[in-house]
Formats: C-alpha cells, structure tokens, sequence
C-alpha cells in the first residue's frame, strides 16, 4: 500500500488531534523555556497504511506526557483491519527511550497496548525522540497478559532492529514505493512473542491500599477533573481511595514525571485552551465556567506562560 500521509510539519494542536484519535489519550507538555512554540509547525509527523498494521511515527522537540484512561480504537480503523480487536505497540526510533508506566523502555522492549485488556497507560516522552505507534489487527489473548503487565515486554532483538531501521529510513525519505519490510519485522515480533509467557504485573505502591494501579491511576485522574481548581484537594483524594498522599505524589512522579498538584493544573489549562479553540463559547468568562477553572484571573499568567498568548487572543482566535 502506499503511504497515505506525506512527512507533515503539524503543530502541538494538531499533533494532539492525531495521537488522541489513535490513543484516546490526553497530550501535555510542561511549561516551555521559550514561548510560542505552541504554534509553531514543529512535530514531524507520518502516518502509514499497510494491510494489517497503521504506523504513525512522531518527532518531538519538547517533552510530552500521555496519559489513557482506557485505549479505545477508533471504529474506522476496526473496520478497515478487518479486526474487533486492536493492539498498540509503542516503540522508539534506533536507540531512543521512552517511559512506560514508571518504566524506560530498553533497546530490546516494546510497550504492548491491548483494546480487550481495557488498561490505561502513561507515556513520558524526552525532547527531541521519535516515537512509533503501531495499532496492529491482532486479537490474541496473549497479548492482552503483556499488556495487562502494565510494564514494557523484551522481544526479539534482531527484528526490532530491523523495524527501527526500517522506520528511520521510511520517516527520513518518506515516498509512495515502500515495501513491507517494516510490517514484516512487526509480524515476526508478535509471532515470537506469542511463544513467551507475559510478564507479572508489578506491586502497588508500599502503603495502606494494595489496590492494582490501573484502577488507582484512573479514579486519581477522574476525581481530580471532577474538581474546580480552588476544591481540588490531594488530602480528600487520598482519603476517599484510602491512600496517603505520599502515595499519590509518588505515583505521579513515577509515571508522569510531575507533581499531582501540576498535572492537575496543565489539565486544566490544556481544557481551558481546547475550549477556546472550538469557538462555541460567547466569552473568555464562559470558557471558565465550562471548563470548571474557578478564580481564573489568579492563573492567566500562568495561561500565557505555558501557551505563549494571552486567554482573549486564544478566544479571537476562533472567531
């Protein structure tokens, strides 16, 4: 099949768009050392349709956090792969690393995402690395274990090489004659990784709940968006899930390299800006209102620091 997309030049919200069509996924950045970056055409972007696989390789220049309640393909491409049931594969290009729910992902691994396994994932992606998203037709139970496992999974060496090479030449000199290299190297993985018995699942973290962590992170994210900025409280959080807050500052410095307290505020900034950009609202005060940022002027400052432009101009923006 031939590419679909040409190597593009996208910006932060367009490249937002991709990822959480493919992932369902929330994309932050923390607050940038030099402004306006935000609009600036500065994420390579590629995506590739082949038969049984669609890979969408990224480039980076800043750091980036993901975060999925829950990995839920898009209908479309279900249809299209001929296939209920999809499995993500996440992979770097050549000797780059990313984290994995708490974990780097060596030369040998891959994070394996399964649809059936309902899991949520958190991805920290270092500046200047090229990320592979492989969504992979493959219903196997198996590979909803590796998944379930929450951590990345060892694979062969040889043929994940052989896949890196091929993505670095093909997102290098993109063209419409490709070959299939690349989704035969992703096939050979997944055969041999079938043969291997999944990972186990690590412990929570130490402390009063011994709860797994896929449920803890989700109801974390949940309670914290269900909150205005001025109530959002770590304590109340902690007492209701029965955890110290130790626990939660932990577990957020392990999986997304940020404080509870600054996730929360990027997530609402990130909500207050997506709103804007849509254009269905009348006013910057209404925007608060629907986003639930309560005591606003306190954090326009903040707003400007982290997007490069003042909440009005975002507004005139989408007029």
């Amino acid at each position: 099949m031939a590419v679909t997309n040409s190597k593009k030049k996208l910006t932060f919200e367009q490249l937002s768009s991709e990822i959480t069509a493919i992932a369902n996924c929330k994309v932050l950045f923390d607050f940038p050392n030099e402004p306006n970056h935000v609009t600036e055409r500065q994420y390579g972007f590629l995506q590739i349709d082949r038969p049984t696989i669609r890979y969408t390789a990224f480039t980076t220049p800043h750091a980036l956090i993901l975060y999925s309640a829950l990995f839920k393909p898009e209908c479309a491409l279900q249809t299209r792969l001929h296939s209920p049931e999809i499995t993500l594969m996440i992979t770097t290009m050549e000797s780059q690393s990313v984290c994995f729910n708490g974990s780097w992902i060596n030369t040998d691994q891959v994070a394996i995402v399964s649809s059936r396994s309902e899991v949520p994932f958190a991805l920290f992606i270092p500046q200047n690395t090229t990320v592979i998203l492989s969504e992979i037709a493959e219903p196997s139970r198996k590979l909803k274990g590796f998944s379930d496992s929450l951590v990345p999974v060892a694979v062969s060496k040889r043929n994940l090489d052989k896949f890196k090479a091929v993505g670095k030449f093909v997102f290098e000199q993109p063209t419409e004659k490709q070959g299939h290299g690349g989704t035969k190297a992703v096939l050979d993985l997944i055969t041999v990784l079938l043969d291997e018995l999944p990972p186990l699942r690590p412990q929570s973290l130490h402390g009063p709940s011994r709860r797994p962590r896929k449920h803890l992170m989700t109801k974390i994210v949940k309670m914290m968006e269900q909150k205005t900025m001025r109530a959002m409280s770590l304590k109340q959080i902690a007492n209701e899930l029965d955890i110290s807050t130790k626990s939660i500052n932990l577990f957020f410095k392990e999986y997304l390299f940020i404080p509870p307290k600054r996730f929360y505020l990027l997530v609402n900034l990130f909500k207050f800006r997506n709103i804007l950009i849509q254009g269905k609202c009348s006013s910057v005060l209404e925007a608060t209102v629907l986003s639930g940022v309560d005591g606003w002027s306190r954090y326009s400052e903040r707003y400007q620091k982290l997007f490069g432009e003042k909440p009005y101009d975002t507004f005139m923006k989408s007029k």
